[in-house]
């Protein structure tokens, strides 16, 4: 009976990862609509994505393939660890965050596409759930748009120019470039002649939300070894530019890790951090 049982659970896992692929291969698609052009619709397809791969280097990845194939790229970023759904939020971040087309790549930067009207039609109505892979592209021609999905990232090609991807398609919202402006401003950061930004980050040194990386391979700098680098490169600015005007800044959620910076590299240049 046991081994009956054991048999029969194995066999409806199969069916259940047969069904997964079938429908991938053979989902509904909508034949594209002359009026509208052909798209690229870049979602959350990580869960577990942060803000740097998910908003910038995939934005980036998906512009590349909408250029290449002839696609309008839209970025729609409805899910995820930077999603806001919470009422109070939304309403505290008004009008910031609009709660009737709420997708978090429009909290911080101008909308890609998804700002259109129609599209943003497609986007309500669970269309865009409906288009394929990217990678499929060629077993649907008639596909009215195509998702830059995990499939579709794997065939990412990182020969191009990203410093003119970042010009041509991050363009700050007003709200936050006043942010900026105004830390800028508060901290005297045009006065620098360079600048040299140093990001230290504990959650690169925390396991995912599964807790399934193996942390023991995980290599960090120590805080020691992050002010020998710093110094080294401000001190050769330095030796080069003597008369230049040379500030460190010191972004972290480790406290400790500013404290430690601001010890050891203040006495040599200025540490500016919030």
């Amino acid at each position: 009976m046991g081994s009956k049982l054991i048999i029969c659970g194995i066999v409806i896992f199969l069916i259940v990862v047969f069904l997964m692929v079938i429908k991938r291969k053979q989902a509904t698609v909508i034949p594209h609509d002359p009026f509208l052009p052909k798209l690229l619709v870049l979602q959350n397809w990580n869960p577990e994505a942060g803000f740097g791969f998910m908003a910038s280097y995939c934005t980036i990845m998906a512009d590349d393939a909408a250029r290449k194939h002839n696609l309008k790229l839209v970025v729609c970023l409805d899910s995820g660890l930077y999603y806001e759904n919470r009422a109070h939020f939304i309403q505290q971040h008004h009008p910031h965050i609009d709660k009737d087309a709420n997708e978090w790549f429009s909290y911080y930067f101008k909308p890609i596409g998804i700002d259109d009207p129609q599209i943003k039609k497609l986007w309500k109505s669970g269309t865009f759930a409906s288009f394929p892979s990217l990678a499929d592209k060629e077993k649907h021609p008639k596909a009215a748009g195509f998702r830059y999905d995990y499939y579709a990232f794997e065939k990412r090609s990182n020969d191009l120019d990203f410093g003119a991807a970042y010009k041509r398609l991050f363009h700050l919202q007003p709200h936050v470039q006043d942010k900026i402006d105004g830390f800028c401003t508060e901290k005297h950061l045009k006065s620098y002649d360079y600048l040299i930004g140093l990001h230290a980050r504990l959650t690169d040194k925390l396991p995912n939300a599964e807790n399934n990386e193996d942390m023991r391979k995980a290599e960090h700098p120590s805080y020691e070894q992050l002010a020998k680098v710093v110094l080294k490169e401000a001190h050769s600015h330095q030796k080069e530019y003597p008369t230049h005007k040379i500030g460190i800044l010191v972004v972290s959620d480790e406290q400790p890790a500013v404290d430690f910076l601001d010890a050891k590299i203040s006495s040599h240049f200025d540490v500016i951090h919030t």
